[in-house]
């Protein structure tokens, strides 16, 4: 179907991020390939396919998409983490890329990367965004 290709294409360009210098926003602003944090990376990403999403991770999972099972994770996911514990709030986003990767500006790489879902502290939940499924 189309929306497999959109997929694809959503990850493809997100990719085309890697490298992109982290810095969290705010107080820096969001900025393509010159400075971003995690929500303002996975913001710009759906922006480019008509998506609008806040540049907030607490806002973009709970106001945006439909939630998913981490074990049907496709292409172009959300998926959130709240990496100082269960109870604290989400503090990271990024998208899922296949094979147990996510691509996320990461402040601990300090840039955009494509890495290993696991290594990301406390895994939270995932949401789909719509018309991509």
């Amino acid at each position: 179907s189309s929306n497999v290709h959109q997929r694809f294409a959503l990850v493809r360009f997100g990719k085309r991020h890697i490298g992109t210098p982290y810095r969290l926003s705010p107080p820096a602003p969001c900025i393509a390939y010159v400075k971003e944090d995690c929500s303002c990376f996975t913001k710009l990403t759906f922006k480019r396919f008509g998506k609008k999403l806040p540049d907030s991770p607490t806002r973009q999972y709970w106001n945006h998409g439909k939630w998913i099972a981490k074990a049907d994770l496709k292409l172009g996911d959300l998926v959130f983490f709240k990496e100082r514990g269960w109870r604290g709030p989400i503090t990271h986003v990024g998208m899922y890329s296949g094979n147990r990767n996510v691509l996320h500006a990461s402040s601990y790489y300090g840039k955009v990367v494509n890495s290993k879902m696991k290594y990301v502290r406390g895994y939270f939940g995932a949401k789909r965004i719509r018309h991509l499924n």
